[in-house]
């Protein structure tokens, strides 16, 4: 839009240097926003109780699982939504098609697994991103899902959602590479 593309490839930078480093400092910056909160819950709660160095050692497993489902998550985001993004120039409209692919995915996930039977129903639940995440997040941390959820509905091991949930970024990333690649300057 504002024809800065261009100031960037005139230096010896390529087209993949210049995409990664968009999906690297966001996904970045939602690691910071999404784990940060988390990692200070933690310590604040450690800090509260009597024995510091007993909460420490009980919890000190959390961290691992809170930094590979932070990262999973914000590099699922971060990727499929700059591939969206990419799709067009203005903030408005990229703004509104992340948001819409998340809100309608999630919505039709939801409506296939209420409406379908047998062992399609176990992947139809794969379709939304928003319920991909938050099944690859209960299998990190080890937890069951709740009683009335999609999850527990569509009764997929967790293990699928991890995958699915790196295949969907992988994907997403290959098509932003390849849309570069194509990119006139």
């Amino acid at each position: 839009r504002h024809r800065t593309l261009p100031l960037y490839f005139s230096r010896v930078l390529s087209r993949v240097d210049y995409v990664s480093a968009k999906v690297a400092a966001l996904t970045v910056g939602l690691m910071l926003v999404l784990g940060l909160p988390q990692v200070l819950l933690l310590v604040g709660n450690a800090v509260s109780t009597d024995d510091l160095t007993g909460y420490a050692k009980d919890n000190a497993g959390l961290f691992g699982p809170i930094f590979g489902a932070t990262a999973l998550v914000a590099f699922f985001m971060g990727t499929v939504s700059l591939f969206i993004a990419s799709q067009t120039s203005r903030r408005a409209f990229a703004t509104g098609a992340v948001l819409a692919y998340f809100v309608i995915m999630s919505i039709i996930g939801g409506i296939l697994v209420e409406t379908t039977t047998g062992e399609v129903r176990q992947y139809v639940l794969l379709v939304s991103p928003i319920n991909v995440l938050e099944g690859a997040v209960y299998w990190i941390f080890s937890a069951d899902w709740p009683n009335e959820s999609d999850m527990a509905k569509a009764g997929l091991n967790g293990v699928y959602y991890v995958l699915v949930g790196l295949a969907y970024p992988l994907v997403a990333l290959a098509l932003l590479y390849r849309r570069f690649e194509k990119l006139a300057v």
